[in-house]
């Protein structure tokens, strides 16, 4: 699958909406366009996005974590999504909120977690398995400090280690609670060396039993 690639330094053009309305709506659809609201200074602004152009920056890598140029108006908006919804039949978006970050010096978050050092986690050479709580973090982040990702390097991990969210440390980001993100789980070798160990014995004791029965037919 080939990485999207999108321009986040140009303006994405937010053509006003004249016409409101689930009907309204479904003929924005078939004309091509995307329903977009911005949220600004306490106001709901509305308007249409080029569908073509909102499911590419949907399919976009970390796209909530990015700060988006948006143009409605000839006035401009430092974005975020904030919401999206998908067609559940085509996979193509249906409506996209953005939060208008002009003004701010902080906002909240959800950062995808992402995971390094799986080739090298003790706990996975033991035949454990990552038990992922947390896809998404919730955090509050200085603007221009925004992470596309939180980074966990399991290498070190071994079986029943368990990572929280305070173990995360980052420039310009706050966690605001404390709650699990993953944890490595499964048996050890030991466990699975007794478990080998049992089978021949009841195999054994399959081949005994199957061995009698021919004996007693005869």
């Amino acid at each position: 699958m080939s990485k999207v690639v999108f321009d986040f330094e140009s303006s994405l053009e937010i053509k006003h909406r004249e016409n409101f309305g689930g009907h309204s709506a479904k003929n924005y659809r078939k004309d091509g366009f995307v329903t977009v609201s911005i949220y600004s200074n306490g106001k709901s602004l509305h308007g249409l996005l080029d569908v073509k152009l909102a499911n590419k920056m949907i399919n976009f890598e970390s796209i909530k974590t990015k700060i988006l140029n948006l143009l409605l108006n000839e006035k401009k908006y430092k974005c975020i999504i904030k919401n999206f919804t998908i067609h559940p039949a085509n996979d193509t978006v249906e409506y996209i909120e953005f939060l208008d970050c002009s003004n701010f010096q902080e906002v909240d978050v959800l950062v995808p977690v992402s995971i390094v050092g799986k080739a090298n986690c003790p706990g996975l050479k033991k035949s454990g398995k990552i038990n992922i709580i947390k896809y998404e973090i919730p955090v509050t982040a200085k603007i221009d400090k925004i992470p596309s990702e939180i980074v966990v390097d399991i290498s070190k991990f071994g079986l029943g280690r368990t990572y929280t969210s305070r173990e995360i440390i980052i420039d310009g980001v706050t966690v605001n609670s404390d709650f699990p993100v993953l944890s490595i789980i499964g048996r050890g070798k030991k466990d699975e060396e007794e478990a080998v160990e049992s089978t021949p014995v009841v195999a054994n004791a399959q081949n005994s039993t199957a061995q009698n029965s021919k004996q007693t037919t005869k």
